[in-house]
Parts: structure tokens; sequence; C-alpha cells
């Protein structure tokens, strides 16, 4: 069932994300959905990872659960700054968009 209408309204319905997310994710900068898993996406300008997350139903509740983290670096290994974007294309890889330096990063598909 759809949460909103064509014309953009209806009523938003909270997901409780576990504190394993917002442990590992000081901030939320960005979210995307995997076309491959439909998993969600978000990710930590503050602390530069990227979270997945399963939505589960609990008790008739949606819940966010983490599957995996990890912190997006450049080649010098240093930590991406001011991650702002984040997409997926048809084959699943991932980009990355960063605001300070306007980087679109590839991640590829495994």
């Amino acid at each position: 069932m759809p949460r909103f209408d064509d014309g953009g309204g209806g009523k938003p319905k909270p997901i409780k994300l576990e504190e394993q997310v917002k442990s590992v994710c000081k901030d939320f900068s960005a979210v995307t959905i995997d076309p491959k898993t439909g998993n969600v996406f978000v990710t930590s300008d503050e602390s530069s990872t990227i979270a997945q997350i399963q939505l589960v139903k609990d008790k008739g509740e949606l819940k966010g659960k983490l599957v995996q983290s990890f912190s997006v670096r450049d080649d010098k290994d240093k930590p991406l700054e001011r991650i702002e974007g984040l997409t997926f294309n048809a084959k699943g890889d991932l980009f990355v968009l960063t605001e300070k330096d306007g980087d679109l990063l590839k991640l590829d598909r495994k």
C-alpha cells in the first residue's frame, strides 16, 4: 500500500532505527534504496560512513536493522568529507556525492 499519492500527499510513517544504526552514524545526510535488495542505505557526513539497513516488521511496527556499515575513504585513505548524496544505478553500483569538493564517486558492486 503506497504511503503517498501521486501528488506527494499522504502521511509519513516513522521507522524506528535500532541503536546500532545510530552508533555508526553520528548524523544522517543522505538516503537511497538498493534496487537489488530493497535495503535502505543512509550516510553520515560527520562520520564518513554508509550504513545498510534492512526494513522489517516487528510486532506491527516498521523497524530499521543494521546489516552492515563501512567507512568511505578517498584514494589517500582519508575519510570523505561532507557526503551529501547517494544513489544506485540499475546494476547496483553505488554513487556517492560530496558537497565540499563536488566529487561524484562510484563504488562498483561485486
